[in-house]
């Protein structure tokens, strides 16, 4: 998301509603409280139409009344603190925890 424009910022108790941009505009939501989740939703105007990252269980709340007309599913992948994730020209390479020699993963 560093290369990513941010327009805008709203807060709701716990809850959030972010905009942004990359090839397209997008809308990233989070929010644990379905009824922060149901006001987040009526603060979205026509032109927020492609939104990232979507818990599975908001999904009922924001199409409601709605048509999905593309659903890319992800895979959120979480490290261990000690781990390092280097980028490069090939993709990427997880390296083990500090002192431990086991390798874990690749590309």
């Amino acid at each position: 998301m560093e290369d990513y424009t941010i327009h805008t910022l709203e807060q709701m108790g716990n809850s959030v509603l972010l905009r942004g941009e990359s090839d397209r505009p997008w809308v990233y939501m989070i929010s644990a409280d379905p009824g922060e989740l149901t006001l987040l939703k009526a603060r979205l105007t026509g032109d927020d139409k492609c939104f990232a990252a979507i818990k599975k269980r908001m999904v009922p709340i924001l199409t409601r009344d709605k048509a999905v007309k593309w659903d890319l599913p992800m895979v959120r992948l979480i490290l261990p603190k000690d781990s390092l994730c280097f980028s490069g020209r090939d993709g990427f390479e997880v390296l083990p925890p500090m002192g431990t020699g086991n390798f874990t993963g690749s590309k």
